[in-house]
């Protein structure tokens, strides 16, 4: 299999120009460009361009996929909106990186699996990924920080964070996770039970009393140069970002507020585990789960040996009586040479003999198929086929 790596950039908060466009040209003549978008991918050339470099210049969301096990999400964010403060207690060397510039964040997420995860482009299509990871931008910018907690559980995971290191916050709706956080987990193959037994310490993400305060009560409370500032954003506002601050400053005033009243409770008062903690249950709820699989599995062939064997039982049953002209059946169909014919001879011999355990006459079973073997004896692929049936001079046991 050749090296396959596939590159996908998009520009949200304004298109790229023609000058643009055609600087970005200048570093392949195969990729596929437009106004917002660079697409192209490799199988045995490399990319020429600085990720980075285009993601504070030009784009605001980037995905590479590789079939080695390498892959990087990579999203660029208003300053406004995410906090370089917010970022931090997650950023680990090598799999969460921070770049910033004037005006925003870079974050870069990056995953290199050895576990012997390959990405096939066979069976799942390279364009659709982005697609499926472009709604965290939108989540981050909201205040929602579950996307930088599973990039540490992914460090965690790779063993680049010392296990006696404490977690960081835990953000709230770990357990419920959004569509875009799930197919994140999924695209740094990142093992189910980590994230779950992490989410047990998270808060609902949405507390239960925080439905009762609307956004137009909360911008009542304001001061009326509070209001005009969020009037004047909102008409100046082109790229559809103050609607993202409103929204995220909106939700965590709510919060703050509800928690100052004591009205939703905060895990503030227990101790952060530590990232050895976090892996020892995760691996033991993966054990208990594959415990229990293998329960369910043997007793669900259990049941289906328990049905066949009634089935077997029934269908033995209706053959009492009909010994004679089984046996003259298997004659007829072994006296060509055809091998379906071989098949459903061996087929009938069989239920004669689990018939003879059934009604008795094992001794005249085992005679009657040594003289079809004699009488078979130049038919070497049907005698390949009694022996493999368990079909000898003997029964089985004897």
């Amino acid at each position: 299999m050749s090296e396959f790596q596939y590159f996908e950039f998009k520009a949200i908060e304004r298109a790229l120009t023609k000058e643009e466009q055609a600087t970005l040209r200048s570093f392949s003549t195969r990729a596929t460009i437009g106004s917002r978008s660079f697409t192209n991918e490799y199988h045995w050339g490399d990319f020429k361009g600085d990720t980075v470099g285009w993601m504070k210049k030009y784009f605001d969301a980037h995905v590479y996929l590789s079939n080695f096990g390498s892959r990087a999400l990579h999203l660029r964010i208003p300053r406004g909106l995410l906090g370089r403060e917010e970022v931090r207690p997650y950023e680990v060397k090598r799999v969460l990186d921070m770049q910033e510039t004037a005006s925003h964040l870079v974050l870069s997420i990056y995953s290199n699996d050895e576990s012997g995860h390959d990405y096939d482009e066979h069976d799942e299509e390279p364009s659709e990924v982005l697609d499926t990871l472009l709604p965290l931008r939108d989540e981050l910018a909201r205040g929602d920080l579950r996307a930088l907690y599973v990039a540490w559980l992914l460090a965690v995971r790779n063993g680049i964070v010392d296990e006696e290191m404490e977690e960081p916050p835990v953000p709230a709706g770990l357990n419920e996770p959004s569509d875009a956080l799930k197919s994140l987990t999924s695209f740094l193959w990142l093992d189910p039970e980590l994230v779950e037994v992490a989410a047990r310490r998270s808060l609902p993400a949405r507390p239960p009393l925080e439905s009762k305060v609307t956004p137009a009560a909360w911008l009542a409370t304001l001061s009326p140069e509070e209001k005009d500032d969020w009037l004047k954003r909102f008409l100046e506002d082109d790229e559809g970002s103050a609607t993202l601050e409103f929204q995220r400053d909106f939700r965590h005033a709510v919060q703050r507020d509800l928690r100052a009243s004591g009205e939703v409770t905060t895990t503030s008062g227990l101790s952060p585990r530590r990232a050895g903690e976090l892996l020892k249950e995760a691996e033991e709820l993966a054990e208990a789960r594959e415990q229990a699989a293998k329960l369910r599995a043997a007793e669900e062939r259990a049941a289906k040996a328990r049905k066949d064997a009634e089935e077997r039982l029934i269908h033995l049953r209706t053959l009492v009586g009909q010994e004679e002209n089984l046996w003259k059946s298997v004659i007829a169909l072994t006296a060509t040479s055809t091998p379906a014919n071989y098949d459903s001879a061996v087929r009938q011999l069989i239920d004669l003999r689990d018939l003879c355990v059934l009604t008795g006459g094992k001794d005249e079973f085992i005679a009657r198929l040594t003289q079809f073997r004699d009488l078979r004896a130049k038919k070497p692929s049907l005698i390949a086929r009694l022996d493999k049936a368990g079909l000898p001079c003997r029964l089985p046991g004897d």
